[in-house]
């Protein structure tokens, strides 16, 4: 569902005034949950080594200096593959987005699975510091290696950029996660900030959504 919404998007925005969605930075390359398996490998594993070889090949249209995806868009959008849940005895992925700004210089995980008594400090907080996150580092390990082989000059992701985990409505159960990323990336696109969350434009654009897949 979340691939084809992605697909939907892409095509949408290639129809758009381009000149209009650079002035409010909101032109972008969206990568599906199947790059991200590639990229990553096993996304239950604790840790990653991305496999950028395997994905080098997904953006050889944007190549040389000025046109990597980091030049022509705004935003790049990451839908991520956390693991496997369960709903009803069935195995269901469990997905998270991470959106790197290139004016910004940001990188921001939206996670959509509500965060564990012992992930929370005293304060009902994180405690896990977004540069520890193990999906900010394999984005940031990508745009990198990207950027490092496309216009052959060197982007210090690591020591230049900002990584935040972002605050977001979460949902208890699994197999909503896929629609609650959709849902972020409609937000985030409409040039809005999360969290923002009213049940009926979650009803709305979820009845929308189910027309446009079915």
């Amino acid at each position: 569902m979340l691939n084809y919404f992605l697909k939907y998007l892409e095509e949408k925005q290639n129809k758009m005034d381009k000149k209009v969605l650079e002035k409010y930075g909101l032109k972008t390359y969206f990568f599906t949950t199947d790059f991200y398996r590639r990229l990553v490998g096993d996304p239950q594993n604790k840790y990653f080594m991305t496999k950028f070889k395997d994905v080098s090949n997904d953006t050889r249209v944007y190549k040389g200096e000025g046109n990597t995806i980091m030049d022509r868009f705004q935003k790049i959008a990451f839908a991520v593959v956390e693991g496997v849940g369960s709903r009803d005895g069935k195995d269901v992925d469990v997905l998270k987005l991470v959106m790197a700004d290139t004016r910004l210089k940001t990188i921001c995980l939206y996670d959509p699975v509500a965060p564990r008594v012992n992930d929370l400090d005293e304060n009902g907080l994180r405690k896990e510091q977004p540069e520890e996150n193990k999906h900010i580092q394999a984005v940031a390990n990508y745009l990198e290696s990207e950027y490092r082989e496309k216009a052959n000059l060197n982007l210090d992701v690591f020591g230049t950029w900002i990584m935040k985990i972002e605050d977001c409505t979460p949902t208890q159960v699994d197999e909503m996660t896929p629609l609650f990323v959709a849902y972020y990336i409609y937000v985030l696109l409409k040039g809005l900030k999360l969290p923002f969350f009213k049940q009926e434009e979650l009803s709305r654009f979820t009845a929308n959504l189910i027309k446009l897949i079915s």
